[in-house]
């Protein structure tokens, strides 16, 4: 049966809840843009060593591995223009 004040509990706990996975939420978000940035500097590297379908391959993963709303989306999809690009081009870094 019901008694007062459980809601009162209850509305707390839902609350202390919401911001845990609220928190938890924000962290992925972060390891996704952190994982997102090291598997670009993976592509930029195989471009580098005129590996062209690996430097793609790796910035498509990181492109869609980053967050849209992150700081540095823009900066991977260019990226990842320009190895498709280099791709269809069969331009060669080297």
């Amino acid at each position: 049966y019901w008694r007062p004040g459980q809601a009162l509990y209850y509305s707390k706990k839902a609350v202390r809840l919401a911001m845990k996975m609220a928190e938890e939420g924000r962290m992925v978000i972060n390891f996704r843009s952190v994982l997102a940035s090291y598997i670009d500097t993976l592509a930029a590297a195989y471009y580098a060593a005129g590996d062209n379908n690996a430097a793609l391959y790796y910035s498509e993963i990181a492109e869609s591995t980053c967050p849209p709303s992150d700081s540095n989306y823009r900066e991977i999809r260019k990226a990842l223009e320009k190895y498709r690009e280099a791709v269809r081009s069969g331009d060669c870094v080297i």
